[in-house]
């Protein structure tokens, strides 16, 4: 009871969003270009951009997000394209930069982890990245990648490293899984 009043609370304060609990009538959800399930018990913020975004305590304390952007702008603040001919691991080194060119913590941005990944029977990357925020808060991301003809899709967990991360991983990898490209 606690946890949904938090949630609620930080939801609340997080500006111009709605909200949606997720349960096992609404875990499902297709978008232009795939489908997945998402972690019942966790609430969909919805802003106002395409991106979709969950949390369960608060998404200053971990959040969810998937994206599915065009190739084209796949990598904004780099100014550069994703593509299907791209190599996983150069679709990787892409997003790293990506994520370091957007980020406050970017002189202590650590790679953990990086290699190819099988996203929807499509071979992609996975990317695990650890970082202090400048209030000193330790953070991890565990971000998965690929691209199919017309679009890069990208999967992440970013939650604060001391507790967060790993209690939140389960429901993440489980989500993952059950990533699949739409029929056309």
């Amino acid at each position: 009871m606690k946890r949904a009043a938090l949630t609620l609370v930080l939801v609340a304060l997080s500006g111009c969003a709605s909200w949606e609990a997720i349960g096992p009538d609404n875990a499902s959800l297709e978008e232009k270009g795939y489908r997945i399930t998402l972690p019942t018990g966790w609430v969909r913020v919805m802003y106002e951009t395409k991106e979709v975004i969950l949390t369960r305590d608060g998404v200053m304390l971990e959040q969810i997000a998937l994206s599915s952007v065009p190739h084209a702008k796949a990598f904004p603040r780099l100014k550069k394209p994703a593509g299907d001919k791209l190599l996983p691991s150069e679709l990787a080194e892409l997003q790293i930069a990506e994520t370091k060119r957007g980020s406050q913590v970017e002189s202590n941005l650590e790679v953990i982890e990086n290699g190819p990944a099988q996203l929807g029977g499509k071979t992609g990357f996975r990317v695990r990245l650890r970082f202090v925020t400048p209030k000193g808060i330790p953070f991890e991301q565990l971000l998965y990648g690929v691209c199919d003809e017309k679009n890069y899709y990208l999967l992440g967990l970013q939650a604060a490293g001391f507790y967060y991360f790993d209690a939140n991983r389960e429901d993440f990898d489980r989500m993952v899984a059950t990533f699949r490209f739409a029929p056309a």
